[in-house]
């Protein structure tokens, strides 16, 4: 009876190794260094949808992107974002560039590299640089804008304006081109 009871314990202390070590299935294998995030990174999300809030929970702008990372600042970027950006009237803004960052504390949404704001019919602008920030109901574009405006197209430094691109204010080597000519 000792004997059995010795097999017994041998069997099941062996069943407890082999379940610990992963049932026998060969260790999964490391990630490549060509999926694994940049150095900084403390979280990297493929396939998402961001979406910012105003203190009053009213949505302000919705994003879109391929993959979003998170760094050690708390800063969120996103690569090729499209979606919308909504103002305080409500009216939504289309817009899309390759890439977004959004720090919480400061609550403004940076988009950077051919940027793309599509308001209208007709009403449209493109920048190297956009900055939103939903609190004033503002857009701050730099590098390379060009407006267009029902019919008119205009170049400039820098462009200031609510999301809608109804009004705005342009500086620095601004240059108007009347109807369809550019």
């Amino acid at each position: 009876m000792a004997y059995h009871d010795r097999r017994v314990r041998l069997a099941a202390a062996a069943a407890v190794a082999w379940l610990l070590t992963g049932c026998g299935r060969p260790a999964a294998p490391p990630p490549s260094a060509a999926s694994a995030p940049p150095r900084d990174a403390f979280l990297e999300v493929e396939g998402t949808r961001l979406v910012g809030t105003d203190a009053r929970g009213r949505v302000r702008w919705e994003l879109r992107a391929p993959s979003v990372l998170v760094d050690r600042q708390r800063r969120v970027t996103a690569r090729q974002p499209r979606g919308y950006l909504i103002a305080e009237d409500g009216t939504r803004v289309q817009v899309e560039a390759g890439r977004v960052t959004y720090r919480r504390g400061d609550n403004r949404v940076e988009l950077e590299r051919e940027v793309r704001v599509v308001a209208g019919e007709g009403r449209w602008m493109v920048a190297e640089r956009v900055t939103y920030q939903p609190a004033e109901d503002l857009l701050v574009a730099t590098g390379g804008v060009r407006l267009r405006w029902d019919g008119w197209t205009v170049s400039a430094g820098w462009l200031e304006s609510e999301p809608a691109l109804r009004r705005a204010r342009l500086h620095g080597a601004v240059h108007v081109i009347a109807g369809d000519r550019q």
